[in-house]
């Protein structure tokens, strides 16, 4: 009977089994990184932009919008220049750039232009302007300024200082020489005076049409207008209305110092039914 072999496993024959092992257990980690790696790969969603399509189409209209856009804001024709704007109703064209200057429109946008703004300006600066309007045209860029002056009918001297005097009684600053006004000569009232001025005026229209030369006539706070007669005396009228019953108080009283020979300085005839009178001057 034969005996079987025994063989004993050694260092050689073990080696290269656990080589093949370890290679294998190596191979299986990497695939295992690989795929967990592929797994993550596949979960990572990227981040994606809209892309922003414009159809070619706008586009021309797009840039044409854009291209007015910038005609409107740096076209000189859009901004009111000096030769843009126009004043009419001067009498004194020499007053032409005053008003101008005052109006506060030119060099504007007409986007930015609002005449309404200019009229109180112009009133405020020019006495004798009676009103102004002030109207602006869209495209090319233009205004014009309507101005109604104030028509002097008197001329008031206040001592070295002349006025002009309307129609409805306002006085302002004279622009120039008059001779072809007549001319009123003492202190303008003032607006609390006892004698305004449009009363004065309706005095001085009155006694005009009674001869009265009116370059001889006066104002006095106290008595209203003072006439210097022929016979050298100071006649007081007042002002406004009733200045027929005060002329007729005058003729009368001058007949009666002309027929009695009483010299007579001072007459007053602002009340017919009180006239009184000096003989000496006391104002």
């Amino acid at each position: 009977m034969s005996k079987k072999r025994r063989y004993y496993r050694t260092a050689a024959l073990l080696g290269p089994y656990e080589r093949q092992v370890a290679v294998r257990g190596r191979t299986e980690r990497s695939r295992s990184k690989r795929a967990r790696s592929a797994r993550g790969r596949s979960q990572r969603r990227p981040i994606s932009i809209p892309a922003v399509r414009i159809p070619w189409k706008l586009m021309i209209p797009l840039l044409a919008l854009v291209g007015v856009a910038v005609w409107v804001v740096m076209a000189d024709s859009w901004y009111l220049m000096w030769d843009d704007l126009t004043v009419s109703g001067l009498s004194y064209p020499e007053m032409e750039q005053m008003v101008k200057e005052t109006s506060d429109l030119l060099g504007y946008h007409r986007l930015h232009l609002n005449p309404r703004e200019a009229e109180p300006l112009l009133e405020a600066a020019l006495p004798h302007v009676a009103s102004v309007e002030a109207r602006c045209g869209l495209f090319p860029t233009t205004c014009e300024i309507r101005i109604q002056e104030r028509v002097p009918v008197l001329a008031w001297i206040e001592g070295t200082t002349a006025y002009w005097i309307d129609d409805t009684g306002t006085a302002f600053p004279a622009l120039l020489d008059r001779p072809d006004l007549p001319v009123i000569r003492g202190t303008l009232p003032e607006p609390d005076s006892p004698y305004p001025l449009a009363a004065i005026l309706t005095g001085i229209t009155t006694l005009a049409d009674f001869g009265v030369p009116l370059d001889e006539l006066g104002c006095s706070r106290e008595r209203g207008l003072v006439w210097t007669d022929p016979e050298g005396r100071q006649v007081a009228f007042g002002a406004g209305t009733g200045m027929a019953e005060r002329w007729q108080a005058y003729q009368l009283m001058a007949g009666h110092f002309a027929e009695t020979g009483v010299s007579v300085q001072e007459l007053d005839v602002r009340f017919p039914a009180g006239i009184t009178y000096k003989i000496g001057r006391s104002w």
